[in-house]
């Protein structure tokens, strides 16, 4: 069976039994090759109630060699790197190694086993040493802190002006300008100089403006969970 043969068959099973907690597309529909995928946070984990964006790249020799599997979403995981771009967002997973690989692997399983590892870290194949010796010696400290960034992807997708949140997109925009490369993994805020407004209520005194928010390539959508 041809390495496009094979992936359309797959696409076609991940979409008639989806995956629990797990939504997968192309990312652009001429081009088996590369996917996007959303993944929920799985209960009981610190990551619980976020929605992560995932890009897979399958390559030609495809299922006889390994696809690559990266998050565009800032995590805190000792399997995710967080170095720059373009090494920010690798996923350490061992069946993915190429001495590991089997061609009989489907991407449900590794897409099965990248969820179990955002429950179940594996500390002793890091690519975050630090992250990896916080899990091992300060378990509290660790899904403390994984837990604060997954916050901040979550605020940072509020719709200021109403508090709603915003609902999750299974096929978010992944081709940014050339010029937004260097920032598609940072999430920044700007606050904007505080403006002031007539304050009615206390006999025209001035109040501050709330601070403006501005967003630069996170790769997060965040709303309801539907499963573990």
């Amino acid at each position: 069976m041809s390495g496009q043969k094979r992936i359309t068959r797959e696409l076609r099973d991940l979409t008639a039994s989806p995956l629990t907690g797990i939504t997968v597309a192309l990312t652009d529909e001429s081009d088996l090759f590369k996917w996007v995928v959303t993944m929920e946070g799985p209960a009981g984990s610190p990551y619980a109630g976020g929605v992560f964006t995932l890009n897979i790249t399958l390559p030609p020799t495809y299922p006889f060699k390994a696809p690559t599997v990266t998050f565009a979403t800032k995590i805190y995981h000792p399997n995710i790197s967080n170095d720059n771009p373009p090494n920010s967002g690798t996923m350490c997973l061992g069946m993915l190694k190429d001495s590991e690989w089997k061609p009989s692997t489907k991407m449900s399983a590794v897409l099965e086993f990248a969820r179990q590892l955002l429950k179940e870290p594996n500390p002793d194949d890091a690519v975050e040493a630090k992250i990896a010796e916080q899990y091992r010696d300060d378990r509290a400290a660790y899904e403390r802190e994984a837990k604060e960034w997954e916050f901040l992807s979550k605020f940072l997708l509020r719709d200021s002006g109403s508090g709603s949140e915003l609902a999750p997109n299974p096929l978010p925009t992944l081709a940014p300008p050339a010029n937004a490369l260097g920032a598609a993994y940072v999430p920044v805020v700007a606050e904007a100089e505080a403006e002031t407004t007539p304050g009615p209520q206390n006999g025209g005194e001035t109040a501050a403006a709330e601070p403006a928010i501005q967003l630069y390539g996170l790769g997060v959508s965040f709303g309801r969970s539907t499963g573990n």
